[in-house]
């Protein structure tokens, strides 16, 4: 009798945080101090554990002889492909970078960043393929996979690529996401999950909407993507002396 509501509630439950502040902080050092990265917001959205999980299985990928077929070189290539597909430009500034850092042309790296393909035919194999793999979520067309062959793919090499792909269009969806707030049971309502102040900024940002000028074509193709030499996207770069931005 009893039961169904207390699975219920005990379902709705917010657990408690089963870390410390201290343990926030040693992880942000590991991640910046011992591996050398910056310390970006997104690492402030991940628990302790999470970072740490998913930075050592993103430093195991790229570390040398990690994979068959590609280097830790073609990885940069297929994520900087990938994270312009999905238009993360913050992990776009770091794979952008990484591949100048390997003395890339900057107008290569400047096509893959605006979402084209290069003309160098080692990387433009590996920017097609990443196109391609992302076009249909995984699935390969018949017609791609002939155009795949013609260029010397081989069906594990297709899966290695596959798998690259998937990995960095997974951070892409992590380091884009916003920051989750904490949950207020007394300022939420259980059907809507919507609190009374969230509803009214809601409500009045679609107002905002809904009175701003329509922006034209010309307005709107402009600002989905900011010039590359113009944009913010090398801001963000590891230290110069970080060994994963450099590549022999």
């Amino acid at each position: 009798m009893f039961a169904r509501p207390l699975i219920l509630a005990l379902s709705l439950a917010t657990p408690a945080a089963a870390y410390t502040k201290k343990d926030r902080e040693d992880a942000i050092k590991w991640i910046t101090e011992e591996k050398g990265f910056p310390h970006l917001a997104a690492f402030d959205k991940m628990t302790p554990k999470m970072l740490k999980t998913v930075m050592t299985n993103y430093l195991n990928l790229v570390s040398p002889d990690a994979l068959e077929f590609l280097t830790p070189l073609d990885l940069e290539v297929i994520w900087t492909a990938t994270s312009a597909a999905n238009n993360c430009e913050i992990c776009l500034s770091f794979h952008a970078g990484a591949l100048l850092g390997a003395e890339k042309p900057a107008d290569e790296v400047a096509t893959m960043a605006a979402g084209g393909v290069p003309k160098d035919p080692k990387m433009a194999r590996l920017v097609m393929a990443a196109k391609y793999v992302l076009a249909h979520k995984g699935i390969l067309l018949e017609r791609e996979k002939l155009h795949l062959s013609s260029m010397g793919f081989s069906a594990e090499e297709l899966v290695e690529v596959t798998f690259a792909v998937g990995q960095m269009a997974g951070l892409n969806l992590l380091y884009v996401a916003p920051r989750p707030r904490s949950f207020s049971p007394s300022s939420t309502t259980l059907h809507t999950g919507t609190s009374t102040s969230s509803a009214k900024a809601s409500r009045s940002r679609r107002s905002s909407r809904a009175r701003a000028p329509s922006r034209t074509r010309s307005t709107r193709t402009s600002s989905r993507r900011p010039s590359f030499d113009h944009s913010p996207l090398f801001c963000v770069l590891l230290p110069p002396s970080s060994k994963h931005y450099h590549y022999s």
